[in-house]
């Protein structure tokens, strides 16, 4: 588990879905440790800390969380870090600095899986900023505004046309699920986001967006989802 959640903290990050690489680091830093290979000079964090509390009890510690619970395993997603590298590097920093179209100007001939999310999740991220301004801008005396995201439309057509040739990655299929959710398709993007999160588990951003479409318990109970651990997080913040 720790093992899967570092490499899911970079490749998170890697791709500037920063909360939830968050939230996979403050998941990894709640596991208990053992305390022969976890010392002081490891972390900044001193025993007993109160800002981060872990338990050192080596005799409780079993392989799954939960007694009895048989989980599926999930193989970690290999990255290629050599395709489209230093375009990506430039986008990323692109990104970095809100400058959402920049960065998906410079990976507009990079055909990689993770140049291809990078450059559609800019492009909505545009598009959202563009609203919001646009909200500012022209909202009437009510405070209301028709403004939408004008990226949508090209955006569920590319995402559609690589999801059907088997060519998009699950952070390509959490991206289209986001689409579609705005878009109002409802049931199709809960399907799509299924199919994020049972492909690699570890993104909670796609986790939460699949929940914000569960308003029913029997649409939560529809779900066809693996059993993952990640799924205990997802039920447990369902039925808060």
């Amino acid at each position: 588990m720790n093992f899967r959640l570092r490499i899911a903290i970079r490749q998170l990050s890697d791709r500037c879905l920063y909360t939830a690489s968050k939230w996979a680091a403050e998941q990894l830093m709640g596991i208990e440790q053992d305390p022969a290979n976890f010392m002081p000079s490891n972390t900044r964090f001193q025993w007993g800390s109160s800002s981060i509390r872990r338990r050192f009890r080596t005799n409780e510690i079993t392989s799954t969380p939960i007694a009895g619970a048989s989980y599926v395993s999930t193989p970690v997603m290999e990255e290629d870090d050599a395709v489209d590298g230093d375009f990506y590097l430039l986008a990323k920093s692109y990104f970095d600095c809100r400058e959402y179209r920049r960065a998906a100007y410079v990976l507009r001939d990079q055909t990689g899986k993770k140049s291809v999310f990078l450059r559609c999740y800019a492009l909505y991220l545009a598009g959202e900023k563009r609203k919001e301004e646009e909200v500012i801008e022209l909202e009437g005396p009510l405070g209301k505004s028709d403004s939408v995201n004008r990226e949508l439309v090209s955006l569920e057509r590319e995402l559609s046309t690589l999801c059907k040739n088997g060519s998009i990655d699950p952070f390509g299929l959490y991206l289209y699920g986001l689409v579609l959710k705005e878009k109002g398709s409802e049931n199709v993007a809960r399907s799509v986001l299924v199919e994020s999160v049972n492909s690699y588990p570890w993104n909670w951003n796609a986790w939460s967006e699949l929940q914000s479409l569960c308003t029913t318990i029997d649409t939560l109970n529809s779900l066809n989802l693996n059993n993952h651990w990640m799924k205990d997080f997802f039920l447990a913040s369902a039925y808060q």
